[in-house]
């Protein structure tokens, strides 16, 4: 029984199940994140089709650049599980598909990070000493990525990948931690209105939430690359690092609509506070008294003579200049 159990069929197997057989989970699970990039894509074009084409066509980009990387990965994964079972000189063989995923997942990553880092650029009004960091941060990642295009799936350990998580995680974290601190100072002159803190909480939200989810994958590769780097745990997680990114910025694309009825809500609630001639709690009014009300030159009256009260056309509401998300000339919406 301890022989077979030392086998170099079962030494094999074993080393299948740590390393190709950890590639086919994570190529399932890629499949999984693909669907729910598709979701959020579909999801986009159904709301916002008055968006500029160039917003279109980054989306579709990072769809079919997604795409592609599900392609090779799967591709990689049939030849090494299917096409060569039991030809064990053939799972230690790179092929060009696993080669060339690598490149696609540096492009996802590249471009969604860039993403990121234009709205810091509308944000900061152009301030080349907050922005300056950041790039070189994303280019380093991208360049310790492209790094690893010429590697095989078993000595791509040999060059250490840890850089390349720690570098990521870091650029994630400042993208978040910079965001998060434009939005809070744009708004400092109007914080107690009530429609803008409700817009400055949710931007923080999503903005956490969306950079927290970057920063966990790339963390959860580290983890897994330190404590087993001889297996291929740490490459089945990054099969879907670039996807993550995309899903990212999708969400902040897709966010615009929740802010857009967390707008309508807080006037829709503002106008029904001034049905009977009152003052919103929310937002500061003009006061009006009896003698305002009964002034027929400031109002109308029915036959019966009670005053009317201004429409909501009418009704104005003042909003911060620099809603979330920027906007100018050159900002993506």
């Amino acid at each position: 029984m301890t022989m077979v159990r030392d086998s170099p069929l079962s030494s094999i197997m074993a080393s299948l199940a740590s390393t190709q057989g950890a590639m086919l989970i994570g190529v399932l699970f890629a499949v999984f994140s693909q669907g729910i990039l598709s979701v959020q894509v579909y999801d986009y074009y159904m709301n916002f089709s008055d968006d500029p084409r160039r917003t279109k066509f980054f989306v579709a980009l990072l769809w079919a650049l997604d795409l592609t990387h599900l392609a090779l990965i799967a591709y990689s994964i049939y030849y090494y599980l299917i096409l060569n079972w039991g030809d064990t000189p053939a799972l230690s063989h790179r092929i060009a598909a696993f080669n060339w995923q690598l490149l696609f997942i540096g492009l996802s990553t590249l471009l969604s990070q860039t993403f990121f880092l234009f709205r810091i650029w509308i944000f900061s009004e152009r301030n080349v000493c907050i922005v300056t960091p950041v790039l070189l941060s994303i280019l380093a990642t991208f360049s310790l990525l492209i790094a690893g295009f010429g590697r095989t799936s078993r000595t791509i350990t040999a060059g250490g990948p840890a850089p390349l998580f720690i570098a990521g995680a870091v650029t994630d974290f400042m993208i978040a931690g910079i965001l998060c601190y434009y939005v809070r100072k744009k708004s400092e002159g109007t914080r107690r209105m009530r429609l803008t803190r409700t817009l400055v909480n949710q931007v923080i939200r999503y903005t956490v939430a969306t950079t927290a989810l970057t920063s966990l994958l790339v963390l959860a590769c580290l983890t897994a690359y330190l404590a087993a780097p001889h297996t291929s745990f740490f490459i089945a997680l990054h099969f879907s690092s670039g996807r993550t990114y995309s899903i990212a910025v999708l969400v902040n694309l897709n966010a615009r609509r929740k802010f857009r009825e967390t707008i309508g809500s807080v006037e829709a609630s503002f106008v029904k506070s001034t049905e009977y001639a009152g003052v919103s709690r929310g937002m500061p009014g003009p006061r009006l008294n009896r003698s305002t009300l009964d002034q027929p030159s400031r109002g109308t009256t029915t036959r019966s003579g009670i005053a009317t009260v201004p429409t909501v056309s009418e009704i104005s509401v003042r909003l911060p200049l620099r809603t979330y998300p920027p906007r100018s000339r050159w900002s993506l919406p």
